[in-house]
């Protein structure tokens, strides 16, 4: 539940009916009465924290879980939980035995989407666990356009989040705890000049996070402009050493 009292927002929001099947082409299956004990979150969930739960309880413990959780079943028969895990833990907190779940079957990619827009939409994820989450879904075969268009993000902001994977532990740290601005770690928004290899790695990360998000345009125009930008720009270091 939200400040304003509302139920959180779910994938399944729009679900009406057993054997519905969204734009997405995920078949739905049926709503199910599921034990909570019978219930196993995923273990590769992007976001690693359930948060607090209080509000959320109350009001599940006041009027019932109005939105079902998206399962799908698990190999020993249990249901593994896709979308709704801070209902189920509420709901278990809330002296529930039964929670309504939709039952349905999905892909890797599905999977794997679902959770990621779940936490997405709440901006219920840390930069890091974001960016970790769209790298997932690249390893699935996603272009980061596609990711875009799915998680209603602009292309280049997935872009900047999976590059923050390859800054050191201690950059990630100080951008997932709100130290240093994503800006600033991936070298778009100068910060004080420390030295020549300071400069250079902002350069560096600089020019990967453009080179990046150009060839995954697939734009020829542009990818033309880059190679003649990164001509111009070896000339010119070639004049400034010699």
């Amino acid at each position: 539940m939200d400040a304003a009292g509302r139920h959180e927002w779910s994938p399944v929001d729009s679900w009406r009916g057993n054997g519905a099947t969204d734009t997405t082409g995920i078949d739905f299956g049926r709503l199910v009465e599921v034990s909570v004990a019978d219930l196993v979150p995923c273990s590769d969930n992007p976001r690693r924290s359930r948060g607090k739960l209080k509000d959320l309880t109350a009001s599940i413990a006041s009027v019932g879980l109005l939105q079902p959780l998206l399962v799908t079943r698990t190999a020993d028969g249990r249901f593994q939980i896709v979308c709704g895990e801070r209902r189920w833990a509420a709901a278990i907190r809330a002296g529930l035995d039964v929670v309504p779940c939709i039952l349905c079957s999905l892909t890797e990619i599905q999977r794997h989407e679902a959770m990621l827009i779940e936490n997405v939409q709440r901006s219920a994820l840390s930069k890091l666990d974001e960016a970790r989450a769209y790298a997932r879904l690249m390893d699935l075969g996603l272009s980061q356009r596609q990711i875009a268009s799915r998680v209603g993000k602009s292309q280049s902001h997935i872009s900047r989040r999976v590059l923050l994977l390859s800054l050191p532990d201690e950059t990630r740290a100080l951008v997932d705890d709100g130290e240093l601005p994503v800006e600033q770690a991936l070298g778009y928004q100068s910060g004080p000049p420390n030295d020549l290899y300071f400069a250079d790695e902002q350069l560096q990360r600089a020019w990967i996070a453009l080179r990046t998000a150009v060839l995954d345009t697939g734009s020829k125009h542009l990818i033309r402009a880059l190679r003649d930008f990164a001509t111009a720009h070896v000339a010119l270091l070639h004049l400034l050493r010699s």
